[in-house]
């Protein structure tokens, strides 16, 4: 039988477990299985970027997700930055509108972190705007799947072999050639949009 001082403590996790304050302890106790701890930047909470957003939480564990409206947060953070969200030749979709991609350059530009990767379709223009910023940028030159990606993401941040992964990613291509897959990632009208 629990004491009311067991009883009290295990109540006291569950909390620390339900509001997000958890990751901080598993940081504190090196559970999880990297090093790496990006910041993952949504651009609202459609199901494709949530599908990318829990792909991207299982590869990097300790990874914090804010909003894309934490500006302070994201240009004072020293690690890699994801910018997850629906993009195109004109910037990336928050909430109806659209952030340009030159207001994603300035903050870019000052920002402390050095490396960025943009999880979105059509998104290599932020890597021509910030081309002499000395930082580096990782973008999708064409129309990408979510999942396929996020995994793509994984293996350049972790530097590892394309083999690591490849059962996944053939995994993933299956389901979209069954058409079992949720929708693309990004402006695309056929479950055949691929990176």
């Amino acid at each position: 039988m629990l004491s009311q001082k067991h009883f009290t403590g295990l109540f006291f996790i569950g909390i620390l477990v339900m509001s997000g304050v958890a990751p901080v302890l598993a940081d504190t106790f090196e559970i999880s299985n990297t090093v790496i701890s990006p910041l993952v930047v949504q651009f609202g909470d459609s199901v494709e970027k949530m599908a990318a957003i829990v792909e991207l939480k299982s590869n990097f564990p300790r990874a914090r997700v804010v909003d894309f409206s934490a500006y302070h947060r994201i240009v004072s953070f020293t690690g890699p930055i994801i910018y997850v969200g629906h993009s195109s030749d004109s910037g990336i979709q928050y909430y109806g509108r659209t952030v340009s991609w030159d207001v994603l350059a300035n903050m870019i530009r000052i920002s402390k972190a050095n490396s960025y990767y943009m999880l979105g379709c059509e998104s290599s223009i932020i890597t021509e705007l910030t081309q002499n910023t000395g930082k580096t940028i990782f973008s999708f030159r064409q129309k990408v799947d979510a999942i396929v990606s996020a995994l793509t993401i994984k293996l350049i941040i972790e530097e590892k072999p394309m083999t690591s992964v490849m059962s996944l990613i053939l995994s993933r291509f299956s389901q979209i050639l069954e058409r079992n897959a949720p929708s693309p990632f990004g402006h695309c009208s056929s479950s055949r949009c691929l990176v």
